[in-house]
């Protein structure tokens, strides 16, 4: 993993795969807010368009929760 700061506020984190330096993951976080505001990776880009703070007084939403692994996932490469 690569961190490097780009102007005054934002984090570029650069993800590389053990085995594979050409394939990495890239994401963009602004240090004021903390929220990572987009994500490129392999054949996914993900940008987000519009941020809601919440209220003090709004209910907090739930949590998702998920179930443990069973076993490591099988890699495909």
């Amino acid at each position: 993993m690569l961190v490097q700061r780009i102007k005054e506020h934002w984090l570029l984190f650069t993800f590389e795969h053990e085995f594979d330096p050409a394939q990495r993951t890239t994401m963009v976080v602004d240090e004021r807010d903390g929220v990572a505001h987009r994500s490129y990776d392999v054949g996914q880009i993900t940008v987000l368009t519009e941020l809601r703070v919440m209220e003090d007084d709004e209910p907090i939403p739930s949590r998702p929760r998920f179930s443990r692994l069973q076993e490591w996932p099988t890699l495909e490469y």
